[in-house]
């Protein structure tokens, strides 16, 4: 793939965005060759792909789908293609990758619009719900426009996103008190919203913050709270300059949605050292504030995140007062308990961004930056988890960031974000693009999703009733696969069911085999991920006249499926019109299938490895154009099935007839 890097430029857009403005899957999994950890590409394009970064998921409540942001090309309403070099347009895909496509929306006049700002944002409990802000120009809405009129209304809209990601449906909710373009900056855990006015560019041009209670109905008392940030308000606080620092700058509304807090940066320096905050229900209140001098143990805490109960995970550095009480730590990843000494997670690193936004309590992602000059770290310009003792600090993953040369923006850094349940990590690289200049968005997996932690039988009117009892940490779950070992199986459990279960029961025919049977409940995310582990296994003895007794439940187990998926059929290639070649094959019958690899070659039959895998197009996908094939030579193609479990297929191969 690295060696394709120059043929980007050559997309042939009309061949692989169709006219419903799907485009070709472009997910390529492969492992990140210092700790083998499963990574997801997730462009092929000359583009600037983003996140909604720092503390904007870009995945919904549930983890189904993925918001993110860039300038892509894509096909507008009236089938023609845009491509332009500005990042604020928004996209949608399924989170395995499938079904990539601009954000549309579809007006009550029944006209097509697109709301084209930086940033939006997922309710945190209903998984259809979007927010952006938006223009009302007659019954329709539009993006934030700066060449647009002077004085329109401004609006909060809510989407409802359809599942086909291209039906979605606006609802304006809450009208701005003025016109001023709008920041959303997070959302609590309670769904409680915090947006912001662009800042202005002099003293008197406050900016308004709105914190939006999405669990009120609009227009209900308490919906929408609003706070003028206002400058000289704010007196006496040493480091803070109330004559200067009026570029208001990362405002944020707590996980537990209880408290409000901001910095206001200077117009002549970079940042300020002194934070302020106010009770969410009371911004009107005199806020606090807090630096390095009045924080109880002297740090100045950068790039924080908090876990709801206000545990923090942050860079720093030493301070007297941690000499003072005997704690030990250099410059590096902190992690602060409240009311208890920071502890310092053993690893020198200079600085960077931590993010810890998804549901698991124990583990948060931080990227450590890469500092030109100095500061010499095994974990320097790594992406790495950490547990929420400090005991744990480990590399997940190399983003190989800017290293392409070329300037690259703020926005390049690969700021890392959790998913829901914290099994994945998304982050930016131009590690496949031609430059700095450009980015790719990226997926790590840091684990599979935990399994079920109870698996209960009990013998009903149709057969064997199965129950059992979710993980704690369980948003992102699709459904469940049922697993049996009848007596004398050979290797592995076989499914016992069609398909993944919705719920948290099912019901199954006894076995009819006499003898004891193991049953056990792996969980499967949206994405495809499924638990490496078993929920405890029930023991199940069907006696010779049919009758079943329930034996104690065991421990889980790994590896209950080593069996590689049959070699796919039908493979072809065949010379495309656009200069690359189109490859085709018949559909996996594979019920456990997750995705395919296809792998390539100028030479000869192409090897199934990582250095000759251009693309793994998820379940589902039957054709695939290799658009970024060289121009010249021969063309030589192999093909595999991945199932759930990792295995891999035989490779099918095809080549080309001239």
């Amino acid at each position: 793939m690295t060696s394709r890097i120059p043929r980007l430029k050559d997309k042939p857009l009309e061949r692989l965005i169709a006219k419903d403005g799907t485009c070709q899957p472009e997910i390529l999994i492969f492992r990140d060759a210092e700790t083998g950890a499963e990574i997801w590409s997730l462009t092929m394009e000359e583009c600037k792909d983003l996140a909604n970064i720092e503390r904007r998921c870009p995945w919904n409540a549930n983890g189904s789908v993925i918001s993110l942001k860039g300038n892509r090309a894509f096909r507008s309403p009236d089938g023609k293609l845009v491509k332009q070099n500005w990042d604020g347009f928004s996209y949608l895909m399924h989170a395995d990758g499938s079904g990539l496509c601009k954000f549309f929306a579809t007006n009550p006049d029944g006209s097509r619009t697109d709301f084209t700002d930086k940033f939006n944002t997922w309710d945190r409990r209903d998984p259809a719900c979007l927010y952006f802000t938006a223009l009302k120009l007659g019954e329709s809405f539009v993006g934030w426009r700066q060449d647009g009129p002077k004085d329109p209304a401004m609006y909060l809209i809510r989407v409802r996103v359809g599942p086909n990601l291209r039906e979605n449906k606006p609802e304006p909710i809450y009208q701005f008190p003025n016109n001023r373009r709008k920041i959303i900056q997070n959302i609590s855990d309670d769904n409680r919203l915090c947006i912001q006015d662009v800042n202005g560019k002099g003293m008197d041009d406050m900016p308004s913050c709105y914190i939006v209670d999405l669990n009120k109905k609009p227009g209900e008392p308490g919906f929408v709270r609003v706070h003028t940030l206002g400058y000289g308000g704010i007196q006496g606080v040493p480091g803070h300059d109330p004559n200067n620092e009026y570029r208001v700058h990362g405002i944020t509304i707590s996980r537990d949605g209880k408290t409000v807090k901001w910095g206001y940066g200077s117009m002549t320096e970079v940042g300020e050292y002194v934070s302020f905050s106010v009770p969410a229900d009371n911004l009107d209140g005199p806020p606090a504030y807090r630096d390095s001098k009045n924080d109880p143990w002297g740090q100045y805490m950068s790039h924080p995140d908090h876990w709801t109960d206000g545990r923090a995970a942050y860079f720093a550095g030493p301070s007297d007062k941690l000499q003072a009480a005997a704690v030990k730590g250099g410059w590096g990843i902190w992690v602060r308990h409240r009311d208890k000494p920071p502890i310092f997670t053993g690893i020198p690193a200079s600085g960077g961004h931590v993010t810890w936004c998804g549901g698991d309590p124990d583990w948060f992602f931080a990227h450590v930056s890469r500092p030109e000059k100095g500061w010499d770290s095994p974990i320097k310009g790594r992406i790495v988890t950490g547990k929420a003792d400090g005991s744990v600090l480990k590399v997940l993953c190399n983003p190989h960031d800017r290293k392409r040369g070329g300037r690259a923006g703020y926005d390049g850094i690969p700021r890392p974000i959790q998913s829901p349940d914290a099994t994945k990590c998304w982050f930016h690289s131009s590690m496949l693009m031609p430059s700095d200049a450009f980015t790719g968005s990226y997926i790590a997996v840091f684990r599979r999703p935990h399994p079920p932690v109870e698996l209960k039988g009990e013998v009903v009117q149709d057969g064997l009733k199965l129950t059992w009892k979710p993980h704690p940490i369980s948003r992102e779950v699709k459904g469940y696969h049922v697993y049996v070992l009848h007596p004398d199986a050979g290797i592995g459990m076989d499914e016992a069911t069609a398909e993944a279960v919705a719920g948290r029961e099912t019901t199954l025919p006894v076995p009819k085999q006499p003898g004891g049977h193991l049953f056990a409940v792996t969980a499967e995310e949206f994405s495809g991920l499924e638990s490496d582990t078993t929920s405890p296994m029930l023991c199940v003895t069907v006696g010779q006249d049919g009758k079943c007794a329930f034996g104690p439940s065991r421990k889980g187990t790994r590896g209950l499926d080593s069996r590689p998926p049959r070699k796919v059929v039908g493979f072809t290639a065949t010379k495309d019109l656009s200069g690359g070649y189109l490859l085709k094959w018949t559909a996996s019958p594979e019920k456990d299938l997750r995705y395919y690899n296809l792998y390539f070659s100028s030479s000869k039959s192409p090897e199934a490895v990582q250095a000759r895998r251009i693309a793994s197009p998820p379940r589902g996908t039957t054709e695939w154009l290799d658009w970024l094939a060289p121009r010249e030579g021969r063309a030589f193609y192999a093909l595999t099935a991945v199932d759930r479990h990792g295995n891999e297929s035989e490779p099918a191969f095809a080549e080309p007839k001239e």
